[in-house]
C-alpha cells in the first residue's frame, strides 16, 4: 500500500465551493484507478482545517494513476479553482506501507 496525506485550510465560507471541487476531482481519480479517501475537517475559527489521506494499491499504481489525472484538462481547471480557495500553503506527504508520517501544521 502507498499512502499521501494532504492538509491544507480553506475559509469557512469556501465549503460549499470545496466539497464541489472535491466531488468532482475524486470521480476523476476513481476514473483512471483503484483511490481511496478518507477527509478529515476540523473548524479553527473562521477557516477549516482539511487533512486528507489518499490509499493506492502500490506506489507503482500511485505513480500511474498520477500521471493520466495530471494529463486530465478538468483536473487542471479544477485545481485553479482549489488553489483559489485555499488559505496559506499545501502541505503533502508520502508514504509507504511501514513509514509514519508526521505533519507539522
Amino acid at each position: 500500500m502507498f499512502g499521501r496525506v494532504i492538509s491544507y485550510k480553506i475559509a469557512r465560507f469556501s465549503l460549499t465551493k470545496w466539497k464541489n471541487i472535491t466531488n468532482k476531482a475524486n470521480t476523476i481519480y476513481q476514473k483512471y484507478g483503484d483511490v481511496s479517501f478518507q477527509r478529515v475537517v476540523r473548524e479553527e475559527g473562521d477557516s477549516l482545517l482539511v487533512i486528507e489521506f489518499e490509499c493506492y494499491p502500490s506506489k507503482k499504481e500511485y505513480e500511474r494513476i498520477t500521471k493520466k489525472i495530471n494529463g486530465d484538462k478538468r483536473i487542471k481547471i479544477l485545481f485553479e479553482k482549489f488553489e483559489r480557495i485555499v488559505i496559506g500553503d499545501i502541505h503533502r506527504k508520502e508514504a509507504g506501507h511501514d513509514t509514519v508520517i508526521e505533519l507539522k501544521i
